[in-house]
């Protein structure tokens, strides 16, 4: 037995070590290449990608850039290595998120030609307010980094990509605003706007199955001793092509206070679109994402915004607080991927003390208003914040026609009393480590529970392929994964992270065995992978040069 064990495990070293590339992107004479097989510090940009996901659930990129370089090019080399190795993931995974999408949030389950109109415009009028007011307006020059690593991810992926895969910028763009699609398909095409009252609960349920998107949980535990941030993201099960990335971009613009993210991800998505992130700033930020029922605020969304997955980059480049993060986030709002974000700064925390003001903020957009306050009392007095994709905010709640659905339909709507609500509050005071955090984000006891009305999308981590047949709502969505921070992980940016569908008291996901047809090009057949440490991998890299003459 001890032999075979030490087979496995050396068939698994060579496994991970042959499906692992290193890779360097060189800038001369205005042009970008890419050479695999070694990093090298005289490069623009340097990283490896471990393409793991078949045995841990995740795959796994890093990248560095040079200081020495022009922060424009040091974006640019990032996304240029990220498109070149990722390449084929991120062709599988586009196929299968589209596929799911126009199934249901597409009319007539194509991409109507207004919805391609907005992106254009929405694209060229980042360019052009980046090329206008980069040189006087921090926000805009950084925006022109957000933009420069996604020109970058263009150029490499249509550099290396294989026969049948390509993609237009404009594609990938798309791909890119794939949380903002699930607002901009409906209000981009106005004629297309469902007429909430006329519907069945039926229809609306199956509606607003697109939205209910993710379980966030902050808790504080007894005697101040630490604060844990978790989510669960919850997508279409055909949605976990999944890597885990660490960027360390080292920009010498003074305006970027950070310069290390770590977050959960997917293949060419240069957000987490969980969301779920730490900073070397000291943030953790996480969101849930809500409905809009009332159809008239979508008059507002128009093309001359920045999107909002380019948004939260911003914010994470620029704040170094919550407060300024919620300022900065809230300019040219989008009105589109419509969330609660939470956002902590363990700077403001000691174990063992109380937190300190502007410790947790919450934040909750809408088109044409973004509302946000510091929370940090409520996180004392409650020792926990929950998100479950519902308005907390009396204004948000009330403007996107929450109320209405509550008197209608009951507390399935109620911030206060759904049963994600009242499962937090009832095991609250039972989750003090990090073991009890793992549990209360995999929990899913639907048959037993009676808070969960026996229904098995109404847990913390959703499993929806598992409700009793003729009932609406079913199919293969549900809770894909569960990340963890503390205060201790998040000194070094350590995530513990476990991509697979809940196995706590159910049973394992298997494509196999899965009764739904659904696209799920690239995956594993059977997702039962274990919890995961992703730790920052500092690799050796050279010192602060002069910036190189090109």
């Amino acid at each position: 037995m001890k032999d075979l064990i030490q087979i496995i495990i050396f068939t698994l070293f060579c496994f991970s070590f042959i499906n692992s590339q290193k890779a360097t992107v060189y800038y001369q004479n205005g042009q970008y290449s890419l050479i695999k097989g070694s990093y090298d510090f005289n490069g623009a940009a340097w990283g490896s990608y471990n393409d793991s996901l078949d045995l841990i659930g995740w795959g796994q990129l890093n990248v560095y850039t040079n200081p020495s370089y022009p922060d424009s090019v040091q974006m640019h080399a990032a996304g240029y290595l990220e498109g070149a190795l990722t390449h084929s993931r991120i062709f599988q995974h586009r196929h299968n998120i589209f596929d799911w999408m126009l199934n249901h949030y597409a009319p007539n389950k194509i991409w109507s030609p207004s919805l391609y109109k907005f992106l254009e415009d929405n694209l060229n009028y980042t360019k052009n307010n980046i090329k206008k007011y980069a040189a006087e307006d921090p926000y805009w020059q950084a925006t022109g980094y957000i933009l420069d690593q996604f020109e970058g991810l263009v150029e490499g992926y249509q550099k290396y990509y294989d026969s049948g895969e390509k993609l237009t910028e404009l594609d990938l763009f798309m791909y890119n605003s794939a949380g903002d699609l699930l607002d901009l398909a409906t209000a981009a095409s106005p004629e297309t706007r469902p007429k909430i009252e006329e519907m069945t609960e039926d229809e609306i349920m199956m509606r607003h199955f697109g939205f209910d998107h993710c379980t966030g949980f902050i808790k504080l535990a007894d005697n101040y001793s630490d604060i844990f941030v978790a989510q669960d993201a919850w997508f279409t099960l055909g949605s976990m092509n999944r890597i885990f990335k660490h960027y360390e971009f080292n920009l010498n613009d003074p305006f970027i206070k950070c310069h290390k993210l770590s977050f959960s991800s997917y293949p060419g998505l240069l957000f987490s679109f969980d969301d779920h992130y730490i900073l070397d700033t000291g943030l953790a930020a996480l969101e849930t994402t809500f409905d809009i029922f009332n159809m008239s605020l979508y008059d507002l969304v128009q093309p001359k915004c920045i999107l909002e997955w380019m948004r939260v980059r911003i914010a994470h480049s620029m704040a170094d607080t919550a407060p300024d993060w919620a300022l900065i986030f809230s300019r040219e709002n989008s009105g589109s991927y419509n969330n609660q974000w939470l956002i902590l700064d363990y700077k403001q925390f000691t174990p063992g003390t109380k937190p300190k003001e502007n410790t947790l903020w919450c934040l909750e957009q809408v088109p044409g208003m973004i509302v946000s306050d510091d929370i940090t009392d409520t996180l004392i007095n409650q020792t926990y914040v929950p998100s479950y994709n519902i308005p907390s905010f009396e204004i948000i709640f009330n403007i996107t026609g929450y109320p209405a659905m509550v008197k209608e339909y009951g507390d399935f709507w109620s911030y206060v009393n759904c049963s994600r609500a009242k499962i937090f509050r009832r095991n609250s005071s039972e989750i003090q480590t990090l073991e009890d955090m793992k549990k209360i984000m995999r929990y899913n006891q639907w048959k037993t529970d009676p808070l969960s009305l026996y229904d098995p999308g109404n847990a913390p981590c959703s499993r929806y392929d598992l409700k009793p047949l003729n009932t609406s709502r079913r199919e293969a969505f549900g809770g894909l994964d569960s990340k963890i921070v503390s205060y201790e992980s998040a000194q070094n940016m350590t995530v513990y992270a476990i991509s697979s569908p809940t196995y706590d008291d159910q049973p394992v996901f298997k494509f196999s065995t899965c009764p739904f047809i659904f696209e799920h090009v690239g995956l594993p057949d059977t997702y039962d992978f274990p919890w995961q440490t992703f730790e920052w991998v500092d690799d050796q890299k050279p010192k602060k040069q002069n910036k190189k003459e090109l």
